[in-house]
């Protein structure tokens, strides 16, 4: 096998690892550094800034000899961190690093090294292609309850705002939004809430809710418990296989021969994904997306006004009465997210930001970008490769910087994109 080829298999976890793709951040929050290294056309150069024997110089030149290929420069410079600094976080992440991208010289090695980092396990029973599952047909008031809910999202995506601009801050507000809104379904309290005590409606709603919450209350309490129903439902949800979950797994199993079936277009384009192209920044972890709001350099002044994106987000969610501060809260003294909510503060810097979406399932999600102005995959490659960084917030961090890809280059990014989306498994792949 072709050693860009496992290059391209090793590196593909670092994708699924879920905080070993981590942004570089300089020390002390000084984020001076992170630019001129990201964005220098000359990277050796750049490092001779560092001091020899502080962290950031080991830490710097790991990731540059990591992404050029020089791999072997990097165990001596972890030993020399590691007896001046001890175990760092940094130095494992450069570590993981290390070990997933030497994946073709020694691959028992780097699958030891995931299976230990990662807590993984292969002895959970199979999915069983054709069978009935088993599964509850109604729901269950355990699975329902508020508690429940909350820590099953939070173990799930560490927050419950994965929304484009902010504005909510629950999962259940953001199901119930809908519900209500004059361009949706046009929902009235009153009328939702009465369909609730209507023992005689279809389905045997009424008795349902009873069963769950108890006697149903005001008309308002009664909708945003239908809500939490909704979100408790949500939660169970799963993106369907991929390809390159199939491909994922082919890798922890060994199975070089199985993996090597992973179209060779979408190979490259990955490797571009968490290279050249630099995607893995914010499109990180399982669900490809760190859960953060940037500034894509779409526009946002539309005809008619702002598209405010985040900073509008944070108006409607402070004014919000289904907010963790409102009175339908369910969080308990403490809460975290909670506590975002009351001191968040808003910024001329949020116009314009929106939340990273995850890319799993784009081919059934199109037209892309936050107000749906590109209709095609290649032409949301093209946006990057071609993005005006005059358009970028110049008092936000900057990330992004114009690609400048090939032709060949962005059609390998588009490909790899399509295989996070469902579709046909490869026989080899399937057995």
């Amino acid at each position: 096998m072709r050693r860009d080829t496992v290059w391209f298999m090793g590196a593909s976890l670092v994708a699924l690892a879920g905080g070993v793709v981590a942004t570089p951040t300089a020390a002390a929050g000084d984020i001076g550094f992170v630019e001129d290294f990201a964005l220098a056309a000359d990277r050796p150069a750049a490092l001779k800034q560092l001091i020899p024997g502080t962290d950031d110089y080991y830490y710097y030149h790991c990731l540059h000899a990591l992404n050029s290929g020089q791999f072997d420069k990097v165990g001596p410079l972890a030993t020399q961190w590691y007896e001046r600094h001890r175990q760092t976080a940094r130095l494992t992440e450069i570590q993981t690093r290390h070990a997933l991208l030497a994946y073709d010289k020694n691959p028992q090695q780097t699958l030891e090294y995931v299976r230990n980092r990662l807590g993984l396990r292969f002895d959970h029973q199979k999915e069983v292609l054709g069978e009935i599952p088993d599964l509850p047909a109604a729901l269950d008031q355990k699975l329902i309850a508020r508690e429940t809910l909350k820590a099953s999202s939070l173990a799930r995506w560490g927050n419950l705002d994965n929304f484009e601009d902010g504005a909510f801050d629950w999962l259940w507000a953001a199901s119930l939004a809908p519900m209500l809104a004059a361009g949706e379904m046009g929902g009235r309290l009153e009328t939702l809430a009465a369909r609730v005590r209507d023992d005689t409606a279809p389905g045997g709603l009424g008795q349902r809710y009873r069963a769950v919450f108890g006697a149903p209350g005001a008309d308002e309490a009664v909708v945003v418990d239908l809500a939490k129903a909704m979100a408790a439902w949500l939660t169970t949800l799963v993106s369907p296989r991929s390809p390159f979950d199939h491909f994922r797994d082919a890798l922890l199993n060994g199975d070089k021969e199985s993996a090597a079936r992973f179209p060779v277009d979408a190979q490259r384009g990955l490797r571009l994904f968490i290279g050249k192209a630099n995607c893995a920044v914010c499109h990180a972890g399982p669900r490809f997306s760190n859960g953060e709001f940037a500034d894509i350099g779409v526009p946002f002044f539309v005809p008619g006004g702002v598209d405010s994106g985040r900073h509008g987000g944070l108006q409607r969610l402070l004014a919000s009465r289904y907010n963790r501060l409102g009175e339908f809260s369910d969080a308990l003294p403490g809460d975290a997210s909670a506590t975002g909510t009351r001191h968040v503060l808003q910024a001329h810097r949020h116009f314009g930001e929106f939340r990273v979406p995850t890319l799993r399932g784009l081919l059934s999600t199109a037209p892309y970008m936050h107000d749906g102005s590109l209709t095609t995959l290649e032409a949301v490659v093209q946006h990057y490769s071609a993005l005006n960084e005059e358009r970028l917030h110049a008092d936000g961090e900057r990330i992004l910087r114009r690609l400048d890809l090939s032709a060949g280059e962005a059609a390998d990014l588009a490909a790899f994109l399509r295989s996070l989306s469902a579709g046909p498994v490869p026989s080899t792949m399937a057995q």
